[in-house]
């Protein structure tokens, strides 16, 4: 059996045919990931791979990671066995992986186009500006959507607490504050839902650290 057709059984076999490629934005300390990119460089490196930024002019859009195959062998449908090639080579893989803040999420779903249509748009504009086919996976990582739940929270509490004060005192209750009028759970959820139905996008959030690389 030759080494392509070899079966990989190890994380370091299979790592150091993979580079990881982040968009320049990614390696200045404002993005949204600068806390785990150390971690990240640390454990490519430590599985004998590469991490490469790309170049301004070859970031259409902030915050991108894509990775690159080496091709060793295609897989012979008729043949029903892999064959080796002549001149293996480097290959974009179909995952393609963007990074967003879920304030950027927030600010797209009440985008003045309405019912997250603004969403679903950019989502359709990522694919298209990097030249992704139809059987290419988008990846949206979404950093911070939970702590922007909890503080939503807080302050929807905080306001009821206050309308009820008032309302005990016979004071007059005004219109709630923009804390209350910002976007719930449930509409943010639906319109996640809604975006991965009809972008077959595949969604990512939560706390997480260099660890969701691997």
């Amino acid at each position: 059996m030759t080494d392509a057709n070899r079966l990989r059984t190890s994380k370091n076999d299979t790592l150091r045919e993979i580079h990881l490629y982040l968009s320049a934005d990614l390696s200045q300390p404002s993005c949204p990931i600068a806390g785990a990119v150390p971690e990240i460089t640390h454990r490519i490196t430590d599985n004998l791979s590469q991490l490469h930024f790309l170049p301004v002019e070859e970031s259409p859009l902030p915050g991108v990671i894509r990775f690159k195959r080496h091709v060793k062998s295609r897989y012979d449908h008729s043949r029903k066995a892999w064959i080796p090639l002549d001149d293996p080579r480097w290959e974009w893989d179909g995952t393609v992986v963007i990074i967003i803040t879920a304030d950027d999420l927030v600010d797209m779903i009440t985008d003045p186009r309405g019912e997250g249509g603004g969403l679903r748009e950019w989502a359709s504009d990522v694919r298209l500006a990097m030249g992704m086919k139809g059987s290419d996976q988008l990846v949206i990582m979404i950093k911070g959507l939970g702590k922007y739940y909890s503080k939503l929270k807080s302050a929807q509490n905080k306001e009821f607490t206050a309308a009820a004060r008032a309302g005990v005192a016979g004071k007059e209750v005004g219109v709630l504050s923009a804390g209350m009028a910002k976007l719930g759970r449930e509409e943010i959820d639906m319109e996640l839902l809604r975006l991965e139905m009809e972008n077959g996008a595949f969604l990512v959030h939560g706390t997480w650290t260099g660890e969701f690389i691997m």
